[in-house]
Parts: C-alpha cells; structure tokens; sequence
C-alpha cells in the first residue's frame, strides 16, 4: 500500500493490527517496519527489522529495507553491510538491483 502511494496511516493501522494478531512473524516486522520507514520513523523501524532477521536471517527483502533504514539513520556502514547482503542473497533479483542502487546513492 505504501508503495503505491496509498494512505500511509492507513497502512499503519493495518500493519499494527496484523503485527499484533501475529507478534512472532518476522514478515508481519518487516511489514509494520517498512510503513515506519515510509513515516520517517526510523528508529522504530531498525529495530522491528533487526528483530525480523534473528527469526530469517537469510531474508533479502529484509536486508534491504534495513539497509535502506541505515542509510536513513546515517549509519553508513551498517548500511552497506545489509544492502550487500540483501544483493547477495537475491543474485539477479528486484531486489539485488535496489540493494545496488541503494550502494550507489551511499557513495
């Protein structure tokens, strides 16, 4: 919802219902960390994402939108860190080619 320019608050009330119906699923983490990112929230989101790869530390995805949220927060090296594993993980994927252009953004 967020990324195709929906109501962010809206996206929020959902993703907070869902993460607390299911408050074990990494995925409902990354989903609720992921409308935090877009709300400029990052702190909340950093941790709602560390929290999600202890439960799937290989997960892409996840890699990436914490990379992003790094990158965000001004942690440059905990950045490229993710957003390298989030290319390596996902070779010749979306999601490779955003953790790479990610990179570049961070010089």
């Amino acid at each position: 919802m967020v990324e195709n320019g929906g109501n962010v608050d809206v996206a929020l009330t959902l993703a907070q219902a869902t993460r607390r119906a299911m408050p074990d699923s990494p995925h409902t983490a990354d989903t609720l960390a992921w409308v935090y990112f877009y709300k400029g929230n990052y702190y909340a989101a950093r941790d709602l994402l560390e929290e999600a790869l202890r439960s799937a530390p290989d997960n892409a995805s996840m890699h990436l939108h914490l990379g992003m949220t790094y990158g965000k927060l001004n942690d440059k090296s905990d950045a490229v860190l993710h957003l390298k594993k989030a290319a390596a993980l996902a070779p010749n994927s979306k999601t490779s080619r955003d953790a790479s252009d990610e990179l570049a953004k961070l010089g």
